[in-house]
């Protein structure tokens, strides 16, 4: 029988919103479990600091970096996080390394 991660992912969430106690850290196991469940890659919550920042979360096969990912509180507005200084500071980051990339021929 196959898992349904995103039902399972979504009554974790549920069980902690409930509370009325969570915050954004309460829920990031779940999102941990759901990111490995569906990319089947290594996934860190909380990772050390890199020459990128310091994502909530990254991705990893075997000690390769493939992705990089950040959370907020499921109470967090999408569209003001969308125009935030912290994701513009990323999305310049990530210009700057595809362009280093792209200069080096990868």
């Amino acid at each position: 029988m196959e898992t349904d991660y995103s039902q399972t992912y979504i009554a974790e969430l549920e069980k902690k919103f409930a509370t009325e106690r969570a915050r954004e850290h309460a829920y990031r196991p779940a999102l941990n479990s759901f990111f490995e469940a569906i990319s089947k890659l290594n996934v860190v919550n909380d990772p050390k600091r890199s020459e990128h920042g310091a994502p909530d979360f990254v991705f990893l096969k075997g000690k390769i970096v493939i992705a990089y990912a950040e959370a907020k509180d499921i109470t967090v507005s999408l569209d003001e996080t969308a125009k935030s200084e912290q994701l513009e500071r990323y999305y310049r980051k990530y210009k700057f390394y595809k362009m280093e990339q792209a200069s080096r021929g990868y």
